[in-house]
């Protein structure tokens, strides 16, 4: 019943985001956060196509992000149910990825589009040649494996700097701007 509960909300809140996003403009994408267990269904794919034909959003334009620990916890079961939404078009990311240490073999049999770093990586870049050097091997790992590298949590430039110097292909957090609702968004976007 949980399952089925969680299904019927995460494909709520597709539609809302599939929606919103084919007001956007062609170069803006959106990010859905979905539990592990409900993207590796073929149902949920099937959903995820249905909400894409309806709102006329392009697949390439709609991410599906699953927290690492929650991927970690479902394992590989839920191989076939992402790659039938990879077929789709649609990108699948690890997020909060470096928080509940998934192995590098789950990023090789999974059909992944990218990599979200887990703040706790980002926060102490600036203070910790370690972290530094996590993030440069995390990121040439992860392009290696022809991935998308974003990082969340970027609260000051000089985070932002080490993160472009290490090849980070997106961020988020604070300094780059607070959450906002849609309609905000657009307006902060055209001015």
């Amino acid at each position: 019943a949980r399952l089925a509960l969680m299904e019927q909300i995460s494909e709520f809140l597709l539609n809302q985001a599939c929606v919103t996003a084919a007001e956007w403009p062609p170069g803006w994408s959106v990010a859905v956060n979905i539990a592990a267990r409900c993207a590796g269904t073929r149902q949920f794919a099937q959903a995820v196509e249905q909400a894409l034909s309806a709102s006329k959003l392009t697949p390439q334009r709609l991410d599906l992000e699953i927290a690492e620990a929650d991927l970690v916890e479902a394992g590989i079961t839920v191989r076939d149910g992402l790659a039938a939404l990879r077929a789709l078009g649609v990108g699948i990311i690890l997020d909060e990825f470096g928080h509940a240490y998934a192995s590098l073999a789950l990023l090789r049999r999974l059909p992944l589009a990218g990599l979200k770093l887990d703040r706790s990586l980002t926060r102490s870049l600036d203070a910790s040649a370690e972290d530094r050097a996590l993030l440069r091997a995390t990121v040439e790992i992860g392009h290696g494996l022809g991935l998308r590298i974003a990082a969340e949590g970027v609260e000051t430039g000089a985070q932002l700097d080490l993160l472009r110097r290490a090849g980070c292909d997106e961020a988020q957090g604070p300094w780059l701007g607070p959450p906002m609702p849609p309609g905000d968004m657009r307006m902060q976007r055209s001015s």
